[in-house]
C-alpha cells in the first residue's frame, strides 16, 4: 500500500497483488471454518449413537418385534440371515465368495 501510495508501484500491479491477497484471505479464512465444523462434526453423531446405545437393552427385553428388527437393521446393516431362530451378520462379500457346495 505504502509503495501504491508513493507511486513507486504502478496500479495495475497493485491491484492484481491486492487481488491474489485477498484471494488468499477468503481461502484461509474458508479452510479456517472447515476446520471448526470438522472439530465439532462428530458430536452429533456420536451423542445419537449413545442414545441408541442405551436404548438397546431395552428394546432387547421389550416384546416389539418390530423395534427390535430396526435395531437390528440399523447395527448390522441390511445383510442378516436367520439360522437357529438368530439373527447373524452376512456381509454381500460372505454370500458371494460362498460356494453352493457349503
Amino acid at each position: 500500500m505504502d509503495g501504491y501510495l508513493d507511486q513507486d508501484i504502478d496500479q495495475e500491479i497493485y491491484r492484481e497483488e491486492k487481488a491474489k491477497l485477498l484471494s488468499e484471505k477468503k481461502t484461509l479464512e474458508e479452510q479456517i471454518i472447515n476446520l471448526e465444523q470438522k472439530q465439532i462434526g462428530w458430536v452429533a453423531p456420536m451423542s445419537e449413537w449413545i442414545e441408541k446405545a442405551e436404548n438397546l437393552e431395552k428394546i432387547a427385553q421389550d416384546s416389539n418385534l418390530y423395534l427390535k428388527k430396526v435395531a437390528a437393521k440399523e447395527i448390522f446393516g441390511l445383510h442378516l440371515l436367520l439360522a437357529n431362530r438368530e439373527a447373524h451378520p452376512s456381509g454381500p462379500s460372505d454370500s458371494e465368495n460362498s460356494s453352493p457346495n457349503q
